[in-house]
This record gives C-alpha cells, structure tokens and sequence, in this order.
C-alpha cells in the first residue's frame, strides 16, 4: 500500500556529462565543452533522498530523453549504485532487468527495470523497493543521514555517441528527471541542464618553406596551423622528418611553432606535421612533405679568425674583427643560438680584415651569448666559427 503524501522523499538531483574542453580560466557562462563529434559520451544521473527527508523512498523513476543531435541506437545502458549496490549490466545493453537485494544492510529486494525506446530516445529507470517475504512495497532509500550513508544515495550511467557529420558549434543538451514516490506528490524534479559542444574539423597545418640549403648544421624550423573557427583551439604539433629519403621518424611535439633542429653536414632532410586539437581531433600524414632543405658546411676556407674573442665592452673593447687570407669579397652571416640570422657582413674591397660594431641590422648591441658565423667567399667556399658576447 502506497504511503500517504504527508511524508516524502526527495532528493537533490544532479547530472554530470563528459567535461569537455575549455580554455583555462574561461568564465562558467562562457564555457563550451567541447567535445569530438566520434566519441563514445558518457552520462551519469545522480539520486540522492537528503537526510533532511522525512521518508525513505520506495520507488524511484528516472526519465531521460535523449537530445536529437544524439545517434540514439548506440545507446547502451551502463552499470548502477543503489546504496552500497553495485549492480552490472550485459554490455550494449538496451534493456535490462534484474533484482538488488539490499539486506542485511536493509530488508528489502529492489526491482530494477531498465528501458529505452530507439524510436523516441526515451530512456527510463525504474526502482521499486518490494518485503522479500509478502512482495509489498517497501522503503529502499533511506534519508541519507550521515550514520546510513550513502545508503541513501545511488546513480545510473550510460553511454550514447553523437550523431555523424554534425558541424563544429552544434550544442548537444541534455537532463533528467527525478521521481521519488511515482505519483505521490511533489512533482517529479528536473537535473540542472548538462550540454557539450561538438568540434567536428579535422585542424590543418604545415612547415614553413625552407631555404634549398643551411650554411649551419642547426638550422630553425617553423610551422603553423589553424582549428575551426569555431573550434576547440590547437593543443599541439608533431613534427616527423625524413633524414636523406629515410623513413620518416618523429622528431618533436610541442605547442610551440618552432625549434632548432640539429641537422648533420651533407645531409638532406624532409619535414611535415600533423596538427591536434583539444578534443583530439587530429590531422593525417600528407603525401608529400611540407618542407626539404640540405646541409652543406663541407667546403672549408682557409685563413679567417675573429678578434676579441670573448667581446667584451667592460674592458674596454668596441668592435670584432674579421681578418686572414680568405677573407676578401667574403659575405659573413652572424647566427645567434636559435639559429636565427642576426646580421650579415661583407667585405667588398678586397681587404684581408672587416670590423665590426657587434650591432644586428637595426643598430641595436648584440645582448650577451654565444654567436655563429659563417663566411662564404666568391668560389662558394665556407668557413664557420663561434666567438662570445659577455657584458
């Protein structure tokens, strides 16, 4: 015999979707969660009879219609708590019945039967308390007070997959609704409102061009890329290279957009990259690569030296200079450790010696470190060195 509504239980009601990407520190009303349009998405509704209710619950029904951006045949029912009750579910699972029985912690069988309607989307999960001994119902669900719990408590999961070819931005919503004491007021409770947001583009990206041939065996390497415009952003770059026609080998992954690479003289090297965004969309191999380039450091001058070596303007030092046999109609290109061009020198008057003020291209004091340089003369020839700036 039903209860009367004088008493009830009730409960607080919550839903919890896959988490989902955002930004770090995106404000709550500015969030998306995003999500891949191909992945398995896992729900759970969560009941709970508070332990300022003034009844256990003898029936509890959970409805939950599934939102229309959902692929509603890939439902599958998953495992469920009631109390201290785990209770498994044959995988794929559609439909599903069977029986908890909750003693000794409390003398009652539950009745648990499970539905879902692949024609609406309408899911179900209704939990009867019955006495193992006369089959009347019977309280289940205790107040959740702190000496029981969480006897008082219990959840369902389930698992459902997006719908395909949906398009980056499509928002897929969702909550349940709670009844406890079907037909006895209150009225059902609905869970706040869970949603995520699909990033369907696969990211596109590629290395930048790089020039037929490096003077120096560590050369720069860039690269870019672009997600969605509306999209869950870029995460990383993984960068593969191919060492003279060899397989092609990873080299780095990084969020950055570019790294010095240490290449080997006479070598040539190929480059591409796949690009991955925060939901794990990922670009495929191109056919071909993005980028080639040769190093060529083997064709050695005679006769160029570098003086003061360390520079250094606190002992009263103001220029470099270059000089030896090989150095007239000379053209010398000075990198820093990032193998970036700082400045390029040459000697167009047939002088065996070329100062300099330690400036780069726009007048500014080379800051303290490490320097390459890397002379090529009319035949073609090179010669390579170091020298430091300490200050």
């Amino acid at each position: 015999e039903r209860r009367s509504s004088v008493v009830q239980a009730f409960d607080p009601n919550d839903k919890a979707s896959p988490a989902g990407f955002d930004p770090e520190g995106t404000l709550e009303d500015q969030r998306k969660y995003f999500i891949a349009s191909d992945r398995l998405l896992p729900y759970t509704v969560f009941f709970e009879n508070l332990d300022t209710a003034t009844a256990a619950a003898q029936e509890v029904l959970l409805t939950d219609q599934l939102d229309s951006n959902l692929d509603w045949s890939s439902f599958a029912l998953g495992t469920m708590q009631i109390g201290e009750k785990t209770v498994s579910v044959p995988e794929s699972a559609q439909n599903f019945t069977t029986e908890v029985d909750l003693r000794p912690a409390i003398s009652t069988i539950v009745e648990v039967a499970c539905e879902f309607n692949p024609i609406t989307g309408l899911a179900t999960w209704l939990f009867r308390g019955k006495n193992p001994y006369t089959d009347e119902l019977a309280d289940f669900l205790p107040p959740n007070k702190e000496e029981v719990a969480p006897q008082g408590e219990g959840w369902i999961s389930y698992t459902v997959k997006s719908r395909q070819n949906l398009s980056t931005g499509t928002v897929i919503r969702n909550k349940a609704t709670i009844d406890f004491e079907v037909d006895i007021p209150p009225e059902p409770m609905e869970t706040p409102e869970v949603f995520n947001t699909i990033d369907a583009g696969i990211p596109i990206s590629s290395v930048s061009t790089l020039a037929e041939y490096q003077e120096v065996p560590d050369f720069k390497v860039s690269w870019s890329g672009n997600d969605d415009e509306k999209g869950s952003g870029i995460r990383d770059y993984t960068i593969y290279v191919s060492d003279n026609e060899d397989p092609y080998t990873l080299w780095i992954t990084t969020d950055a957009t570019s790294a010095v690479f240490a290449g080997q003289d006479g070598h040539t090297y190929r480059f591409y990259s796949i690009i991955r965004d925060n939901v794990g969309n990922i670009e495929s191999a191109p056919e071909t690569p993005d980028a080639e380039t040769t190093v060529t450091v083997t064709a050695i001058q005679e006769g160029i030296a570098v003086s003061p070596n360390p520079f250094v303007p606190t002992r009263g030092h103001t220029q470099i200079s270059f000089f030896g046999t090989g150095l007239p109609y000379s053209k010398i290109k000075i990198y820093n450790k990032a193998a970036e061009l700082v400045i390029t020198l040459e000697e167009t008057e047939g002088k065996t010696q070329l100062d300099w003020n330690a400036t780069n291209d726009d007048g500014k004091k080379l800051a303290s470190g490490v320097y390459i340089w890397v002379s090529t003369n009319q035949a073609g020839n090179h010669e390579k060195g170091k020298f430091a700036i300490i200050k």
